[in-house]
């Protein structure tokens, strides 16, 4: 049974104006450390997308996801088709906090030069294991009218051609549109723990986002460090601080550091 107090989605669901996915079911939608979740009884997804690196090609980043997933997986496919690299493999895996204790989580990864988008499904039972591995199998490119208007009302502040060598391979960061599209400067910025080789763990805001703004996917994405580096080159200094390190703009001078995440 879905929650009311969350949003609810269900069919066709755009993660981005370039990644969309099939939902068989009703799912509840919410945010959490610059992933989305969707979860309903018996199954949780857990998924982040990624612009594409530059100068890395699919099958780098496939090398990287591999190099980095568990030498305990099982059942892994990999798809070279239809113009998408599709790698999904299955842990066992059990957590003593947790009911029930003993649970299949399902990594599914589909990588193209657009971008990269990463799932893990929680499943608790038989029949939650085939529900995710039918959500993951069903990310595809988005072609359609809707995604083109998309792609032309979102105008970055900065064209690509612009963006100078200011913080080069530093990985991937989030970044919301209130950075990128309204070229504000970062006020908020923490370093999570990376979710993937490809993942600094930093995450830049405005400061100024609402929690509704937040959990709407279209205003965030994943960039290269070095790109939000160009909108605001004070964060390079802080780029070396460690996951955990959290810094704030106070009326609008230099950054100072506030309170750790626990």
């Amino acid at each position: 049974m879905s929650r009311l107090d969350y949003p609810i989605v269900e069919g066709r669901y755009r993660l981005t104006s370039d990644w969309e996915l099939e939902l068989p079911e009703k799912f509840n939608r919410r945010i959490e450390d610059g992933s989305m979740v969707l979860w309903r009884p018996g199954l949780t997804l857990r998924m982040s997308v990624w612009e594409p690196l530059p100068e890395v090609t699919p099958e780098r980043t496939l090398s990287w996801i591999l190099k980095d997933a568990s030498p305990d997986r099982m059942d892994e496919k990999i798809d070279r088709s239809g113009g998408i690299l599709r790698l999904s493999y299955r842990l066992r895996e059990r957590d003593p906090e947790r009911d029930p204790q003993e649970y299949v989580s399902i990594s599914g990864h589909a990588i193209a030069p657009s971008g990269l988008v990463m799932i893990s499904a929680y499943c608790d039972n038989a029949e939650a294991e085939s529900t995710g591995s039918k959500v993951i199998g069903s990310i595809r490119l988005s072609d359609d009218e809707e995604r083109a208007k998309e792609l032309m009302t979102k105008v970055f502040k900065i064209p690509a051609e612009q963006i100078r060598q200011l913080a080069p391979d530093r990985g991937g960061c989030i970044a919301s549109d209130r950075i990128t599209v309204d070229g504000a400067r970062v006020g908020f910025m923490y370093r999570d723990e990376p979710a993937n080789d490809l993942d600094s763990g930093w995450r830049m805001m405005a400061g100024d986002e609402s929690e509704d703004y937040m959990d709407e996917p279209s205003n965030h994405a994943v960039y290269d460090v070095n790109t939000i580096a160009n909108y605001d080159p004070d964060i390079v200094p802080l780029l070396d601080a460690p996951v955990g390190a959290q810094y704030e703009r106070s009326d609008e001078g230099p950054f100072v550091e506030v309170s750790a995440i626990n």
